[in-house]
């Protein structure tokens, strides 16, 4: 399922983190579309965001 508002439209996204998010207990999350194996890059690209 596409992770942005509009179902019938796709938007490119593939995941969401709080910039400077990481380093905060509070905020140190990010959502992330499951695409298989390449979810892996996205997951790591959203952590850089710290």
């Amino acid at each position: 399922k596409d992770i942005c508002s509009r179902q019938d439209t796709p938007c490119g996204t593939l995941g969401v983190a709080h910039i400077g998010g990481m380093c905060k207990a509070a905020r140190s999350c990010s959502v992330n579309e499951d695409n298989g194996i390449t979810s892996a890059h996205t997951i790591a690209h959203e952590m850089g965001h710290k």
